[in-house]
């Protein structure tokens, strides 16, 4: 029996299947009365025809007793039984599929299971020593005596320590997320400058070589888990210089629409093709070729972004960019809170 820790199956799986067996029942049943309203039938004609041929005037019980109303019983058995019979292993090979169906599909939440469980556990071990790497190297750049040769060779190995951070926070993320063990916390947040505060850190990280194009409208409010929406947003800002190509641009945007807000963000690279439009959001795929694509990644952050808009009661979308390149909206729930607003904006004067 499986495990009663296991995720049941789907319940149209047993619906389907209880349907699939009371259907074929029904209809053995229907096929077996129908043949024997055939056989009553063609039995009390034959029983006319044998009268006739023999000039008799038989009735029923010494008919039923002739050699050929035996014969005639004998062939009406024969069907009688071949419907049952083949009712019978039809139904026993739909049981054994049914069966073996559910037995594979408990097998593969056990292996997810354990994968997921592998990659939470692999992902926590990463992240201890990350963090005493990159408080080594900070602490060593730190240091007055250190060429400066050594120091942009410090500056180099701590991004690449924070480029795996990111890397391995979206592991754990996606699998805590699939596998349904993260608990959403919501805060009421000014999402306008939740917005900034991420632009102005992905222009510090890409530098003056790299221009984000803001136009993002002031006071606006949401409710959002900080962590999780840090991710989907950082995701998005990262793909759009991941593939902006020779451009180099990036423009976020932040607007209102009746109580919903959208925050746009535009590339100008490679654009993404109508048929990849329907994929991008799945579980590790990936736009272009692996073997000639050259632009880094897992597949994860936009299945990340997906999920999490998703559980922010919002949505996400792709769409061409003008002349080219890509913008990715997500709409999400906005709160209006003026009162606040006011009154935080004279706290700050005050102080």
């Amino acid at each position: 029996m499986p495990n009663s820790k296991y995720i049941s199956p789907p319940a149209l799986f047993y619906v389907v299947i209880f349907y699939i067996f009371a259907s074929y029942m029904w209809w053995t049943y229907l096929l077996s009365d129908k043949n024997m309203r055939a056989f009553d039938a063609i039995a009390e004609k034959e029983q006319v025809l044998y009268n006739i041929k023999n000039d008799l005037q038989l009735d029923d019980r010494t008919y039923f007793s002739t050699p050929h109303f035996q014969d005639l019983d004998a062939k009406f058995n024969r069907q009688k039984w071949m419907i049952r019979s083949e009712g019978l292993v039809f139904m026993s090979l739909l049981a054994l599929g049914a069966w073996q169906l559910t037995r594979t599909f408990y097998k593969e939440i056990a292996l997810a299971r354990q994968q997921n469980n592998f990659l939470l556990s692999i992902t926590h071990e990463l992240k201890s020593p990350m963090t005493s790497i990159k408080l080594s190297l900070q602490t060593l750049n730190r240091w007055a005596g250190m060429d400066d040769r050594y120091k942009k060779l410090a500056n180099n190995a701590v991004a690449d320590v924070d480029r795996l951070e990111t890397l391995v926070d979206n592991i754990l993320l996606a699998a805590k997320i699939e596998s349904l063990s993260y608990t959403y916390s919501f805060d009421e947040t000014n999402l306008s400058a939740f917005v900034s505060d991420l632009v102005q850190k992905a222009q510090t990280q890409y530098g003056e070589q790299w221009t984000f194009e803001t136009d993002i409208k002031e006071n606006m409010w949401m409710a959002l888990d900080p962590s999780p929406f840090t991710s989907a947003i950082w995701n998005l800002l990262e793909n759009a210089v991941k593939y902006s190509g020779e451009s180099r641009v990036v423009r976020i945007t932040l607007s209102a629409t009746g109580g919903v807000a959208n925050i746009a963000i535009a590339d100008f690279g490679i654009g993404i093709s109508a048929a990849d439009k329907k994929q991008v959001f799945k579980k590790f795929y990936r736009v272009g070729n692996e073997l000639t694509r050259t632009a880094k990644g897992t597949g994860l952050g936009l299945f990340i972004v997906e999920r999490v808009v998703r559980n922010h009661k919002g949505e996400v979308t792709v769409k061409d960019n003008t002349p080219h390149g890509s913008i990715f909206t997500i709409t999400v729930p906005a709160i209006h809170k003026p009162e606040k607003v006011a009154i935080r904006s004279k706290v700050e004067e005050l102080a």
